[in-house]
């Protein structure tokens, strides 16, 4: 049984859907994005609740906002220096 929370809303990306170059996924609280396909999809960027992610993002790594058996892949950007 399935219910319809209509507080959620769900964003479906499927292979083989023209991804325009240094798309930037930015997806608020509250949305589930279903990757239905198997494989990875270069992105430019992946935001989360203003949060950049990076490298392989799929359902393993981020199970809160993503669902499916894809994923997708975001360089990281800039430098991170630590100073003691």
């Amino acid at each position: 049984m399935r219910t319809h929370d209509p507080s959620i809303r769900m964003v479906v990306a499927e292979l083989g859907t023209p991804v325009p170059k240094g798309v930037v996924l930015d997806i608020d609280e509250g949305t589930k994005f279903l990757l239905s396909y198997v494989g990875k999809m270069p992105v430019a960027m992946v935001c989360y609740k203003g949060q950049t992610r990076n490298g392989t993002i799929s359902h393993a790594t981020y199970p809160e906002f993503l669902y499916g058996a894809g994923a997708v892949t975001s360089a990281a950007k800039g430098t991170k220096l630590r100073m003691c």
